[in-house]
């Protein structure tokens, strides 16, 4: 465990070192800024639109980040040898594998929080502008900051299915590949629910048809768990949906990992 650590605490300051790293953090903050500076419709679109643009630039963000690092900090330091260094000292190739994903993690966990923040300090800035008694406005800040909080929660256990995924494609694929084949898990992802429901054939009519493609389905990643878009409508979500999004985000992303595990074991250095 101690090994693992040390290569994810290197790893984050691998991370967060790069420039790309605070260019992506700078520029979402700066978006949400103007994205609360700019009048859009009326007050109550305003802040349906802020939190939609606020959510959103909070799950790109984080994501752009985890992809680039893992194909920085996986594939880069495979093709450059350094990987080779690392697993020759008695470091097992799993142990590599944790602590890159780890660290990957955390600086990602880092960005979200930061951009966080500053969505927080607009949404709680813009509950000022609604006519309302004093109590009741400090009842919305709170809520806003509540739903900003659960969508940036749900944001990281998004990251973490798609980082674990990303972790096993720079095992072979270059940063462009890797990045393209991570996006369209995340957009099949995000359509996974639509195709359930107006894309699976009849279980009557067409059961084989009906088993094959619900198993196709069934290996992608189901990020609809992870849509955040309810909380821009001040839809509270409960603690139970919450549990359940991390345990399956845990299940998916050991299910990656393994499979980065055994690629990485397969490799040659």
């Amino acid at each position: 465990m101690f090994r693992v650590m040390s290569i994810a605490r290197n790893t984050f300051k691998e991370v967060v070192r790069e420039p790309v790293y605070y260019v992506l953090v700078i520029a979402a903050s700066l978006m949400i800024v103007v994205a609360r500076l700019m009048p859009l419709f009326t007050i109550t679109e305003d802040i349906k639109m802020m939190r939609d643009i606020g959510l959103s630039t909070v799950n790109v963000t984080a994501l752009l980040i985890a992809l680039l690092a893992a194909s920085r900090v996986v594939y880069g330091e495979i093709e450059s040898r350094t990987a080779l260094s690392v697993v020759a000292k008695p470091v097992r190739r799993s142990q590599f594998i944790l602590g890159k994903y780890l660290g990957i993690l955390a600086a990602a966990l880092v960005a979200i929080v930061v951009v966080g923040l500053v969505f927080a300090a607009m949404v709680w800035w813009q509950t000022l502008d609604q006519p309302m008694p004093e109590e009741q406005v400090v009842r919305r800040q709170l809520q806003g900051v509540l739903a900003v909080a659960q969508g940036c929660l749900l944001s990281m256990f998004q990251v973490m299915v798609l980082a674990a995924i990303s972790v096993a494609a720079s095992i072979y694929a270059t940063m462009v590949v890797n990045v393209g084949v991570c996006f369209s898990l995340f957009l099949l992802g995000n359509l996974t629910g639509w195709f359930l429901d107006h894309a699976l054939p009849d279980a009557q009519r067409a059961p084989v048809g009906h088993l094959l493609v619900a198993a196709l389905l069934g290996l992608f990643p189901f990020l609809e768990t992870y849509n955040v878009q309810a909380l821009s409508l001040g839809t509270r979500i409960p603690v139970s949906y919450l549990v359940s999004a991390f345990a399956y985000a845990v299940y998916y992303s050991a299910a990656a990992l393994t499979i980065a595990i055994a690629f990485f074991h397969r490799r040659e250095l």
